[in-house]
């Protein structure tokens, strides 16, 4: 079968350290990945340590991460004692990645939902039985369904903000520059505050006009196209292999209809 990203340009917008693996499976399927980070991760440690107590009294309590960087900000804090500590705990993440993530720290989640989103995590949470406590290990900027269901329906979620991912400030230019020159093929938006840092980071979002844009969802589809960009490819499912199989699919799709026009 004929790989129809090879030797497309695909910028990856992620934040550097998880771009590298996105670039990866660009690299696999013959792309050529363009590094533009458009989140840069800060730490919030303060708020894991003030609930370090409660989870060390050894009463077993529900945890909750949504992403490795929840992940990394505990292990930042428990520095070394992170299996000991979360031992007790039922811990529930989303996502294999982020499953991936604890376990990279000797620690093995209870719980995985599978559908990688905060609705897959409230029907997880809903089929098992809702805990009457569940700690949140969140970025500071997140969708509010989640916590809102969760309490409605009588659980009581206490939200740690462990982490914030800033936009990042080094020179854009050459980024600019290589969309104004037509030198981008495609550009995977995978999260709402990614979109809205890659248009901070841009300055202008007539600049992506002729280039791909790939989200990894329909709400931050919603949210690119209130920005501005011309969105082409909505992945099936929330992970950047369905991204890259969608922008695969549109690309084989405006091949065909290439060599029609010629004939």
């Amino acid at each position: 079968m004929m790989e129809w990203l090879r030797g497309k340009r695909i910028a990856v917008t992620r934040e550097l350290d998880q771009a590298k693996h996105t670039a990866a499976m660009i690299e696999r399927r013959g792309g050529l990945p363009i590094y533009f980070p458009c989140l840069k991760r800060n730490l919030l440690l303060e708020s894991v340590q003030n609930i370090l107590p409660q989870l060390q009294k050894g009463s077993p309590e529900v945890l909750l991460f949504t992403s490795a960087n929840g992940v990394d900000a505990v292990a930042a804090v428990l520095q070394g004692e992170m299996a000991r500590v979360l031992a007790p705990h039922r811990r529930v993440v989303v996502g294999a990645k982020t499953a991936a993530r604890l376990n990279h720290y000797g620690v093995v989640a209870t719980d995985v939902a599978g559908d990688a989103s905060q609705e897959g995590v409230v029907d997880l949470l809903v089929s098992a039985g809702l805990p009457a406590r569940l700690f949140f290990f969140r970025a500071e900027v997140v969708r509010d369904r989640l916590c809102n269901v969760l309490r409605a329906q009588g659980c009581d979620v206490i939200e740690v903000i462990c982490y914030r991912m800033d936009c990042p400030m080094d020179d854009a230019q050459p980024f600019r520059s290589a969309l104004e020159a037509g030198a981008v093929d495609a550009i995977l938006l995978g999260s709402s505050q990614t979109a809205r840092y890659f248009l901070q980071r841009i300055e202008n979002s007539k600049l992506a006009a002729t280039t791909v844009i790939v989200t990894i969802s329909e709400a931050v589809t919603l949210v690119a196209q209130d920005l501005g960009f011309n969105v082409q490819v909505t992945a099936k499912q929330a992970n950047f292999e369905s991204m890259l199989d969608g922008l695969s699919e549109l690309f084989a799709k405006q091949a065909v209809l290439e060599r029609e026009n010629r004939i």
